[in-house]
C-alpha cells in the first residue's frame, strides 16, 4: 500500500517505519518538513503526504484537516485512520465524552473514510518484535462505517503482528477512546507501566458438561442481548505460502470472483448470481467435488493492493458470521506470498475439526491450486 503519515510524532514515526520495513510505500508529512525528515527519506508536507497515500494515518490531535493539510478534498475517498486520544486531564480525572475525536474528524472531512484504530496501544508496544506480539495476540480494535477502511486497517495490523478486532461502527470510537483513557490511567497510576494493554483474547469453550448448569433465562431475554450468548465459538484460521510467480500473474487468476473453479482443486463449478465478479456485492454459487453447494459474497476487492475479502452467506457447514481475506504480497519480481485468513463462529459440532477442515480443505488446498495454475495454467471446468 501507499501510506501517508500526517504528523511525525512518536506513533506516526514508529508505525510508518514498521510499515515501510514490511514493504509498504510510506510518505511522512509534517507541518515542518524538516521534522518529517527526521523520520524517513521520503518526506514533505502534510499535504504532500495526504496526496501520496492511498491510506492515511492521522496523527495530529484535535486539529481540523483544513488546518493540518490545507485542502480537505485530497482526503476524499481515502481511508483515514485516527489514532488520537484526548489530552490527559489534571490528576487523570477522565470524563466520558458524548462524542469522539474520530467522529469529529469524520464531520470535518465528510468524504474521507475515517476509522478509529491503534489508539489503545502505547508506542512502547511497537518496540516489541512482531513474532512476540503475534504470539500474545495483541489486539487492535477498529471502529468505522466503511468496509474498505476496515480492511485496510486489518491488513496493516496483520503486518505488525497484531490481531484486528471489529469494534463496530464509528460511533463506537467513543468506547475505544474511553478504553484508551483507562489504559493511560493504568499505566500512570496503578503501576503496570507503558506496556499495559487491553486485548481481546479468544478462549475455547469448556469441555464436557457445564459445571454450573450453563446460562439460564434472565433479564437478558431480548433478541439483541441473547445474540451475545448464541454466536458460538469464534475461530480464526490462517494459511500462507510462497509461490514462484509474479504477483500480477497470480492476481490474474483471482481478479474475477467467479474464476475460482479455474484454480481451486475442490471447486468444480462457479456461477454468478449477481454482480460482475469484479465489484463488491457480487455473489457466486459454488459446487464442490463432494456435491456441496456454497454461496459467497464479495465484500471488497483491490486490484491495486492485490487483495479481496468475501463472506460465506449460505453453507451446510455449521458456521456463521464468516469473513475471509485473501492477499497477495510481492516478495520480488518473480515470487509472491499468498496469505488467506478466515474468521467465523462455529454453531455446532466439533469446532476444532471445523477449523482444521477449513484450513486444509479450503485455504491450504487453494494455495496449492494457485501454485499449480502458476506452473501449468488454469484448470479446465
Amino acid at each position: 500500500m501507499k501510506i501517508g503519515i500526517i504528523g511525525t510524532g512518536n506513533m506516526g514515526r514508529t508505525l510508518g517505519g514498521l510499515w515501510a520495513a514490511a514493504g509498504h510505500e510510506v510518505f511522512f508529512g509534517g507541518r515542518r518538513p524538516e521534522a518529517a525528515g527526521e523520520a524517513a527519506v521520503r518526506n514533505g508536507t502534510n499535504h504532500e503526504a495526504a496526496s501520496f497515500g492511498d491510506v492515511l494515518l492521522y496523527c495530529v490531535r484535535g486539529i481540523d484537516p483544513a488546518d493540518a493539510i490545507g485542502d480537505r478534498d485530497v482526503l476524499n475517498g481515502k481511508p483515514l485512520i485516527d489514532l488520537n486520544n484526548r489530552a490527559i486531564p489534571s490528576g487523570f480525572q477522565f470524563e466520558v465524552s458524548p462524542s469522539s475525536l474520530a467522529e469529529t474528524l469524520q464531520t470535518q472531512a465528510p468524504n474521507a473514510k475515517v476509522a478509529k484504530a491503534f489508539n489503545m496501544l502505547p508506542q512502547e508496544v511497537f518496540e516489541i518484535e512482531r513474532a512476540e506480539l503475534q504470539d500474545k495476540r495483541v489486539s487492535v480494535l477498529i471502529a468505522t462505517d466503511h468496509q474498505d477502511a476496515r480492511i485496510a486497517v486489518e491488513i496493516l495490523a496483520h503486518d505488525l503482528g497484531l490481531n484486528p478486532v471489529n469494534a463496530g461502527p464509528l460511533r463506537n470510537a467513543r468506547l475505544l477512546e474511553s478504553a484508551a483513557d483507562l489504559v493511560r490511567y493504568l499505566i500512570a497510576r496503578t503501576g503496570p507501566g507503558p506496556l499495559a494493554i487491553l486485548s481481546v483474547p479468544l478462549l475455547t469453550s469448556a469441555t464436557g458438561s457445564s459445571r454450573f448448569g450453563g446460562r439460564r433465562p434472565s433479564e437478558l431475554d431480548g433478541p439483541e442481548p441473547q445474540r451475545i450468548f448464541s454466536v458460538g465459538q469464534h475461530l480464526r484460521v490462517e494459511s500462507s505460502g510462497q509461490i514462484d510467480a509474479p504477483v500480477d500473474v497470480l492476481w490474474s487468476f483471482v481478479s474475477n470472483f467467479n474464476n475460482i473453479a479455474h484454480w481451486h482443486p475442490d471447486v468444480i463449478a462457479s456461477r454468478l448470481e449477481s454482480g460482475t465478479g469484479t465489484d463488491a456485492g457480487s455473489v457466486r454459487n459454488l459446487r464442490l467435488r463432494n456435491g456441496m453447494c456454497i454461496r459467497e459474497r464479495l465484500l471488497a476487492i483491490s486490484p491495486e493492493n492485490h487483495y479481496y475479502k468475501y463472506s460465506v452467506i449460505e453453507s451446510p457447514l455449521p458456521m456463521r458470521d464468516h469473513e475471509s481475506l485473501v492477499r497477495f504480497t510481492r516478495l520480488n519480481g518473480s515470487r509472491t506470498r499468498v496469505t488467506w485468513i478466515a474468521e467465523f463462529s462455529a454453531t455446532g459440532g466439533d469446532a476444532e475439526a471445523l477449523a482444521n477442515g477449513v484450513k486444509t480443505g479450503v485455504m491450504d488446498l487453494g494455495i496449492e491450486g494457485l501454485t499449480a495454475a502458476a506452473t501449468s495454467g488454469r484448470k479446465e471446468v
